[in-house]
């Protein structure tokens, strides 16, 4: 038997048609990167399927096509999400945006939080020093909050009220996990039911004080536990957002205003922050001082603009 058959259960012919649909419509002409991958079926196919040699290296290509696309370093998907944060957060002006428009801002960017703390256990896992690593998201979370009280004051206003602060989620997000790892990756972290403990008690306080922490912290829990089984990571990720669809969903009179209602109870669409998951290359990009404290200035920073434009136009 050969290679091809033990490894295709599809059957020969059907991919021998897809390879000329594939080439008429020139996928695989494609000027983007390919380069070959280490998968057993494509590798069957393009050495034993009775076809030219054309056809073989167009299965070939389109293994390496699908498998190896385009990548994006973290850097490079952050300045992709905070654009989205900034669609996330207009709302905060008043009559800017009608109701619909806001809700679907809400759903599309329900990925954004989720990924930076995708990124935090990324941070945990590589840093030289998580002590220091969690001590600069309590820095930061710290002064975002009295950069927050400071416009409260000035605004007087209920309707303009800003208590973002997902410095903080992170910060917690972070700690909870020194206390089950450790601070150190070569050293025991202590007794585990102490540890579990630890990890409740954050759990705990994160789900009431932190922003969004009743899914970030579950999350980062859940990415940092099975960071090296992304299978049994996406299945969690999946069952715990059909949990909070049914916790979240409520039946309105009618089917528009039932979906208005999901589009702001949507954290349950955390779940979309797979695909970025995927993009990512698994690097951070430059190792600038730009690149690291970009985002921890341009997440107060939009925040506080759109504040002051909101309140220059109340």
């Amino acid at each position: 038997m050969s290679l091809c058959e033990k490894s295709c259960p599809i059957g020969q012919d059907f991919l021998y048609s897809l390879s000329k649909v594939l080439r008429k419509f020139k996928i695989c002409e494609r000027k983007s990167k390919i380069v070959p991958i280490r998968l057993t079926v494509w590798r069957g196919i393009c050495y034993n399927h009775p076809a030219s040699e054309t056809d073989r290296m167009t299965f070939y290509k389109i293994a390496g096509f699908f498998n190896i696309m385009r990548r994006f370093n973290a850097f490079e998907l952050k300045l992709f999400l905070a654009l989205l944060m900034v669609l996330d957060h207009i709302d905060h002006i008043p009559g800017l945006l009608p109701a619909e428009l806001s809700g679907l801002f809400h759903v599309l960017t329900r990925c954004v939080g989720t990924f930076f703390a995708y990124l935090a256990v990324e941070g945990f896992v590589h840093t030289h020093s998580r002590p220091r690593y969690a001590l600069r998201l309590f820095g930061w979370a710290a002064f975002m909050a009295a950069g927050n009280a400071v416009y409260n004051a000035i605004a007087n206003d209920p309707r303009l009220h800003l208590s973002n602060n997902i410095f903080l989620t992170l910060a917690l997000g972070v700690l909870m996990l020194c206390i089950l790892a450790g601070t150190q990756a070569d050293k025991p972290a202590g007794h585990p039911a102490l540890r579990i403990f630890g990890v409740l008690v954050v759990l705990a306080v994160g789900a009431v004080f932190a922003e969004g922490g009743i899914v970030v912290l579950p999350f980062m829990l859940v990415t940092y536990l099975c960071r090296k089984r992304p299978a049994l990571r996406n299945v969690l990720y999946l069952l715990g957002a059909i949990a909070l669809f049914f916790l979240s969903y409520v039946p309105y009179p009618t089917v528009h205003e039932t979906l208005l209602m999901l589009s702001y109870n949507s954290d349950f669409l955390f779940i979309t922050v797979l695909p970025f998951i995927w993009l990512y290359d698994g690097t951070r990009g430059p190792n600038t001082p730009f690149c690291k404290y970009f985002f921890y200035v341009f997440y107060p920073l939009h925040l506080w603009v759109i504040g002051l434009i909101a309140l220059v136009m109340r």
